[in-house]
């Protein structure tokens, strides 16, 4: 599945207007920078909600890998040709929301129009995201709303939520561990496509819902799994006046619900409740309970489905549909078993629009577009500590954190990605090649990177200078003014964290200052570049000048 984090989908761009816009200005964000800062690369916002609140239609608030604990209130609206993206800059998933008020939703709107929220990781709250009308008067609907790739789970209502919307796109979301009611719920969708999801471990009502006056929806190859009820088209809706008109007779109209999977449905793989003039074809639907795999009935408030059209389905149990009195229209080519190509269902499915947008570079700078194995390691199981003395600690084939202590140690980690604490620049670390990726934490003022450990993280507000080794290494910077040293055959290495003005960068005698080049990452990021070795900090902007950064 592609990500690029300004282009939207196929699916999305059958129902908003600006499938072809590019962003004009871009708002940084990052958990290094600070909100004092002016949005740029190299002076990045804190937090989502200050890049958010400060946004024009055109921008895009680009947020950068990390954890944000925050509940981002959108606040602020895009043009039909000029929408507003709040994505994570750095890939899916790489920059995580987790709700600060687990009252509120991870991300929240009240009538916003031509937003782009995608590929975050979303954890928390009662939403992931939920996006509505403002006031509850049905004047002030949310207009062109796309929520895509986004990872949403541990919701305590509904993983994503929408209401009172006009042209929204729900697409190639993965949504799982909702411990409320629905995966995905939507009240008074109108011209609305749900595409390419996939939801599961939904403890709670259902999968997907698209109810209450709910009107020209797509609902279209998501895959559902572990869940009570799969889909429902229609459903059991209230407030009828303030949440949707009561002048409608029907809780959903003209829907489509084509090339879902729905595996294993505790209960109904799908429902049709209150639903008129709707189409449920080539579907593959399952379900374990004792009732029907379809059930075509009446909603709470006494509307009755009818004209719903059930074709050439694949149902898992020959007593596979339950039905009122008239409210099928059609039954045909629908069979017990058979193939099914799955291929689309999913986030897996999603097919992006045009050609790839790349994030923001300044003009003029070269592109670095090589990629690097700059992650981090595995959470340590197990903890080894040593003792005021020299010790010698020797770890398990798992991921462990030896910690020496206060003495100068030798400390050996053995298979799995190990984190070890410096204390010392006299602390030996002893790891061999293929032994997981591995971390040191530096406490010391001074420390030179072991052979065959990959990560190295400072840790003193004292600052330290820290002189890497052979690999490709990811070095994050601490709170004082460090000191980032390379050597000969140093690698393509990433600093994180770098603070313009108080962090430094010193080469060996070995690598002339007079043959870097300056380049950039997609991203915008500056690359200095020597031969076949580089130097990217993140964040930086490729436009500093070389001569601040020794």
């Amino acid at each position: 599945m592609p990500y690029n984090a300004t282009s939207i989908s196929t699916a999305a761009a059958s129902v908003v207007p600006y499938e072809a816009a590019k962003p004009a200005a871009f708002l940084w964000v990052s958990p290094t920078g600070s909100d004092a800062g002016t949005g740029t690369a190299s002076s990045p916002l804190k937090t989502i909600q200050a890049a958010v609140s400060k946004a024009k239609p055109g921008t895009a608030v680009m947020v950068r890998e990390g954890v944000y604990a925050e509940n981002v209130k959108i606040g602020v609206s895009g043009t039909a040709d000029k929408p507003i993206w709040i994505v994570s800059a750095d890939g899916q998933g790489k920059a995580d929301i987790k709700a600060a008020n687990a009252g509120l939703p991870a991300i929240y709107g009240f009538g916003p129009d031509n937003i782009v929220i995608k590929g975050f990781e979303l954890i928390g709250g009662t939403e992931g995201v939920k996006i509505t009308q403002g006031g509850n008067t049905l004047t002030n609907f949310a207009t062109n709303i796309v929520i895509e790739q986004n990872i949403v789970h541990g919701q305590t209502t509904d993983g994503i939520k929408t209401a009172q919307t006009v042209n929204a796109a729900i697409t190639g979301n993965t949504v799982y561990g909702v411990r409320g009611e629905e995966g995905i719920d939507d009240v008074y969708m109108r011209n609305g496509i749900i595409a390419h999801n996939r939801v599961y471990d939904i403890v709670g009502l259902s999968g997907i819902v698209a109810k209450a006056g709910s009107e020209n929806v797509r609902i279209l190859d998501n895959h559902l799994y572990q869940v009570p009820d799969g889909i429902l088209v229609g459903g059991f809706a209230g407030n009828q006046g303030s949440t949707w008109p009561s002048t409608l007779g029907y809780q959903a109209k003209g829907f489509t619900v084509s090339g879902n999977k729905v595996d294993a449905a505790s209960k109904h793989a799908v429902n049709a409740y209150g639903a008129v003039d709707s189409v449920i074809k080539g579907n593959y639907l399952a379900s374990t309970g004792p009732g029907s795999v379809v059930n075509v009935s009446t909603d709470n408030l006494g509307y009755a489905s009818k004209n719903i059209q059930l074709i050439d389905n694949i149902v898992s149990k020959s007593s596979w549909l339950s039905a009122k009195a008239g409210a099928v229209s059609v039954n045909t080519g629908n069979k017990v078993g058979g193939t099914f190509d799955g291929s689309k269902a999913g986030p897996e499915g999603l097919v992006m629009f045009g050609t790839a947008q790349p994030a923001p570079v300044p003009s003029g700078i070269p592109v670095d577009s090589r990629t690097f194995d700059w992650k981090v390691g595995a959470i340590p199981t197990k903890t080894m500590t040593g003792t005021a003395s020299a010790d010698r600690l020797t770890g398990t084939s798992g991921h462990d954190r030896i910690d020496g202590g206060s003495g100068a140690d030798t400390m050996a980690g053995l298979a799995g990605d190990d984190h070890y604490v410096i204390g010392s620049r006299l602390d030996v670390v002893v790891e061999k090649a293929g032994e997981g990726r591995d971390t040191v934490q530096v406490y010391a003022t001074g420390y030179t990177l072991a052979a065959n450990v990959e990560n190295l993280v400072i840790s003193t507000s004292a600052g330290s200078e820290v002189v890497d080794n052979g690999l490709d290494n990811r070095l994050t910077g601490g709170a004082g003014a460090d000191t980032f040293t390379f050597v000969a055959s140093h690698g393509n290495d990433l600093i994180v964290g770098f603070e313009l003005g108080t962090d430094r960068i010193k080469l060996d005698a070995s690598v002339a200052l007079g043959d870097l080049k300056v380049a950039q990452t997609p991203a915008g990021d500056m690359v200095l570049q020597h031969g076949t070795q580089s130097i990217t900090l993140l964040g930086v902007d490729p436009d500093t000048p070389t001569a601040s950064l020794f």
